[in-house]
């Protein structure tokens, strides 16, 4: 049995930030909170990976690009990749979200 939020959870919190961001007026003020959750945890992904692929390139689990991205864009990968491997939505929030953000984003050179 998972001990936390799964990957099921996460992506029904990042639905909600991505609806936010694409028409605010169809999340009702009640889901804002599980907006804002995905938004948090894709922030403190993102920048946890990004702190440790300056420091170790080999050990980055995905490469967002140089440009950067919006956080709401990283919570649509979530949401769109619960489409190609709901298989996977009974992970760990966390263990989800690398795998997806892995499958969009990977790292063509290493080191």
């Amino acid at each position: 049995m998972i001990d936390g939020p799964t990957g099921h959870d996460l992506v029904s919190s990042c639905t909600y930030a991505v609806r936010f961001n694409e028409d605010e007026a169809t999340v009702q003020k009640d889901n804002y909170m599980d907006a804002m959750y995905c938004m948090g945890v894709m922030d403190g992904l993102t920048d946890a990976n990004e702190a440790v692929r300056r420091e170790d390139p080999k050990r980055a689990f995905f490469c967002l690009p140089n440009e950067g991205i919006k956080t709401w864009l990283v919570a649509k990968v979530i949401v769109d990749f619960s489409k190609s491997r709901p298989d996977l939505l009974t992970l760990q929030e966390i263990q989800y979200a690398i795998l997806a953000l892995a499958s969009a984003y990977p790292c063509t050179t290493r080191g």
